[in-house]
């Protein structure tokens, strides 16, 4: 059970192919090997990504893949005898699996009933959503009302009465707190008037500076470094990009009977992504690396669905963090994610597509509200909807008026998509 502790993506460098290398360094050497060791990942993980396109339309050509794949990593010479191994026992787990052929009746059954069950859930849900922002909507065209026929204390009990029946409800519990939602207005318009302030500067910078000069134009000398910075501030990382790929990556999810160990290790190297599994996690659930894992999928999935829907019997899931998918329960996964502030204040006051403010001196509340309560069901709704606590998942989210700002608390490739989100970088 100690090993759980330990990364479950291993690779390794046989010593006889150091001896392949004749002349040169050692250096030399080890850097041969490790490009024939790659080379040889590489190819498994083609083979294991074929099979797991072609196993539902092919099953013939899949199966001929993994044993291609079986032969190439049985005369191997360039993996470590570990990772040789790790890697046998994975492809062999798929051999199995494909050849088992396609499910029985009564398992297609067993799965159209399930995806029928989760069509209907889905549905009520929808249903129910729909009903309850018809009500908030009609609750916050009430407090509306008695705003402007001045009962703005009838206004208040109303809002904090709705607030109290839909605590899901961004909009309400914006309202209901009046004290924070009025600060963060009143702070926007004092910043707002600073900024004319410094336009009007600057317009009259710009006025001076209409005479050309005589000679080449000069730039402070960080200038190339202070404009790359501001791009790269929110733009994501060449290995941010990567993790999305991984995690978007489409995995055969059929496995019958499969060693958890062996689900793992196939996730890991199809998605060439570490997968660390807690070992007291596994514990509390009483897993480990024998556990069978059964599932079907018509076709090929995600592979973080596919993650998702192998932990979830098990009351598991997983967070990525510094580029490694954590295996571990709900609550550790809480600990393993990471707190990031978004400034929304050009959003909320300019509305969700950008432009100019369309809020006066004298603010509307019910539209700050409004502009807050659709961007925040626009993240929630499409930027990995199942990560959310609405949805079971962990990510928290919190509007922070006085700062208009959003306080999230999520994994790190969540972060990515929403800066992507947000900020227009792909």
């Amino acid at each position: 059970m100690r090993r759980f502790a330990a990364t479950l993506l291993t690779a390794g460098l046989s010593v006889s192919v150091f001896a392949q290398a004749p002349g040169g360094t050692l250096e030399q050497a080890k850097q041969i090997a490790l490009v024939a060791a790659q080379k040889t990942e590489a190819d498994i993980r083609a083979a294991l990504n074929t099979a797991g396109r072609l196993n539902s339309t092919d099953r013939p050509n899949a199966v001929a893949a993994l044993k291609n794949a079986v032969a190439q990593l049985e005369s191997d010479q360039t993996l470590s005898p570990a990772r040789r191994s790790t890697l046998l026992r994975v492809v062999r787990d798929r051999l199995r699996v494909a050849e088992l052929g396609p499910d029985s009746p009564e398992e297609v059954a067993r799965i159209q009933k399930s995806e029928e069950e989760k069509r209907a859930a889905d549905k009520e849900l929808a249903t129910k959503t729909a009903a309850d922002k018809a009500k908030v909507k009609e609750g916050l065209a009430s407090i509306s009302q008695l705003r402007k026929d001045g009962k703005t204390v009838e206004a208040e009990r109303v809002a904090a009465d709705l607030a109290r029946k839909f605590p899901d409800s961004t909009a309400l519990q914006l309202l209901a707190d009046n004290s924070a939602l009025a600060k963060g207005i009143a702070d926007y318009e004092k910043t707002k008037k600073l900024n004319e302030v410094n336009t009007n500067a600057a317009l009259l910078e710009v006025s001076k500076s209409g005479t050309p000069v005589i000679g080449d134009m000069t730039y402070p000398p960080d200038w190339k470094e202070r404009t790359k910075g501001r791009s790269d501030m929110t733009a994501p990382t060449q290995e941010e990009r990567a993790l999305l790929k991984t995690l978007d990556t489409p995995v055969d999810a059929t496995f019958k009977n499969s060693r958890f160990q062996d689900v793992m290790e196939y996730l890991s190297t199809a998605g060439n992504r570490t997968i660390v599994v807690d070992p007291s996690a596994a514990a509390e659930v009483n897993l480990n690396y024998d556990s069978p894992i059964n599932m079907s999928a018509r076709g090929q999935l995600a592979l973080k669905t596919t993650l998702r829907q192998v932990l979830a019997p098990y009351n598991l899931t997983f967070v990525v963090r510094d580029g490694v998918i954590h295996v571990t329960t709900p609550q550790k996964a809480r600990d393993l994610m990471t707190t990031k502030v978004y400034y929304l204040g050009d959003l909320i006051f300019g509305g969700l597509y950008g432009g100019a403010p369309n809020i006066g001196v004298v603010a509307d509340q019910m539209q700050v509200v409004q502009n807050i309560s659709a961007l925040v069901e626009m993240i929630t709704g499409a930027v990995d909807p199942m990560s959310w606590e609405k949805r079971g998942g962990q990510g928290h989210l919190g509007v922070n008026m006085p700062t208009l700002s959003l306080t999230v608390r999520q994994s790190q490739e969540v972060h990515v998509m929403l800066r992507s989100s947000l900020y227009g970088k792909k």
